[in-house]
């Protein structure tokens, strides 16, 4: 036990500051891969999505690098087929390396928790807030009891479930003061799950472009008015989410005389917003998620795509 100081103090541990899972905003346009390689360093999360085709891209991953999967221990959506082998599949390229059945969780399988927006007569709305907070609050307190069997929550899409709480919201007052402070708050709440539960979060988002004076009537025509970010449904809650998370990643595609390449910006631009609490990396790198949170000292599962 820690001793107190002379204020009566106890303090902090911090012996698992540096180690400790992070909160983690990445944020691209769509087929950037950001649920690919998200997937691909938390497999072992509680993935709360807002359809069954938000991880297909993992999905059809696994499928073609099965060794790849298997020795790094990832779980996987489907259930391996029993009569795959690397030889077989060299045989016989039509041999599948999943079975089209869902894996439990208890068997390697993902936690993947789907929240509609509609129930399927698609006229009745869900309740978001109310349904997440139960996925949250079982999540937080199993952690607490330490009796969870997942590794942390990732929600995707982070920007679909912001838009759907901004919506109910705005049904709920008349204000708009109180409606933009709900939304904040609400994800001021979320984002203490990783800090409250020792875990890591992450809000996977699409991009939303810098906005700039279009007006040529106006003095300031073709400055930069607002900065890019994650899409949310204000620049307020843009900038609300930056500050509350550890690492807020940018990703681009560059083109190069080897094709597009797929680039994570670590540092804030002059357009873009961009976080990251820690040193080692490039302002911009060509390395996934994992490797970057790896160089960054976080405990993270190893990367499939780690340099030798």
């Amino acid at each position: 036990m820690t001793a107190r100081d002379a204020l009566g103090l106890t303090p902090t541990d911090m012996s698992d500051a540096l180690v400790g899972p992070p909160s983690i905003v990445p944020y691209a346009r769509p087929g950037f891969g950001k649920t690919l390689q998200m997937a691909q360093c938390f497999s072992g999360a509680l993935w709360v999505c807002t359809n069954k085709g938000t991880l297909r891209p993992y999905a059809h991953w696994c499928e073609t690098n099965r060794e790849v999967v298997e020795s790094l221990g990832l779980r996987t959506i489907l259930a391996p087929n029993p009569a795959w082998t690397p030889k077989k599949a060299a045989k016989d390229p039509a041999l599948a390396a999943y079975l089209p059945q869902s894996r439990p969780y208890a068997d390697g399988g993902m936690m993947i928790k789907v929240v509609p927006e509609f129930m399927p007569d698609n006229k009745t709305p869900v309740d978001n807030i109310d349904l997440i907070q139960q996925i949250v609050y079982r999540f937080s307190d199993s952690r607490q009891k330490g009796t969870c069997p997942y590794t942390g929550i990732i929600f995707d899409e982070g920007t679909e479930f912001a838009r759907r709480i901004h919506k109910q919201t705005e049904k709920k007052f008349r204000s708009g003061f109180q409606m933009w402070s709900t939304l904040e708050d609400w994800l001021r709440w979320l984002f203490q799950v990783p800090r409250g539960a020792n875990c890591m979060l992450g809000f996977i988002c699409h991009e939303r472009a810098p906005k700039y004076q279009e007006d040529e009537d106006k003095p300031r025509y073709g400055d930069l008015l607002h900065v890019g970010g994650p899409a949310l449904p204000s620049r307020g809650i843009r900038s609300a989410l930056t500050g509350m998370c550890d690492i807020v990643l940018h990703g681009i595609i560059r083109d190069t005389l080897d094709g597009p390449q797929r680039i994570w910006q670590t540092q804030p631009k002059r357009e873009w917003e961009s976080k990251l609490r820690g040193e080692g990396v490039d302002a911009e790198s060509t390395d996934d998620i994992a490797t970057l949170l790896g160089t960054l000292g976080y405990d993270v599962p190893k990367s499939p795509f780690a340099r030798p």
